[in-house]
């Protein structure tokens, strides 16, 4: 039974064309691992990432951590409007009967805005916004209870 859906944004990254993470990008992710933890273990699991770089290189280190892998979709590229929504909305869709934590390794705007999207479509209800995102930092959607949590 799906339990969790969690966001995650990737780590800080270069500001060149591929914007790899740096140093301080891969040691937010390595934290990130470790809290994830607790709500991963003994669970099935699956991270999917978009495919830019610094999201990828993210979900290497998280899958790396959790001792799991990953895959990679465009789906996850961008959340600038209704569509890119509905198209994370379907990758959550694809995985939620085959797993119990969905971890997507994601950008500032799907957790900026994904959490009332998913909220809307799945119970009709939108489960609010954050503040101050920062990078590495996830949000746990709890299907059960209906809530979101910045963690």
């Amino acid at each position: 039974m799906f339990e969790k859906l969690i966001l995650v944004r990737h780590g800080q990254c270069e500001m060149e064309d591929s914007r790899p993470l740096t140093q301080w990008g891969r040691e937010q992710i390595t934290q990130t691992a470790g809290r994830l933890r607790q709500h991963v273990d003994g669970k099935t699991a699956a991270i999917v990432s978009s495919t830019f770089l610094r999201a990828r290189m993210s979900a290497k280190i998280i899958a790396d951590a959790l001792g799991t892998t990953f895959t990679e979709t465009n789906d996850l590229k961008w959340a600038l409007n209704e569509q890119d929504m509905f198209k994370g909305f379907q990758v959550v869709q694809a995985h939620q009967e085959r797993v119990q934590v969905l971890i997507l390794v994601v950008h500032l705007e799907h957790l900026e805005d994904f959490p009332n999207y998913y909220g809307k479509q799945a119970w009709g209800k939108p489960l609010g916004k954050f503040g101050s995102i920062d990078y590495g930092d996830a949000v746990v959607i709890d299907i059960a209870l209906q809530t979101a949590n910045l963690i």
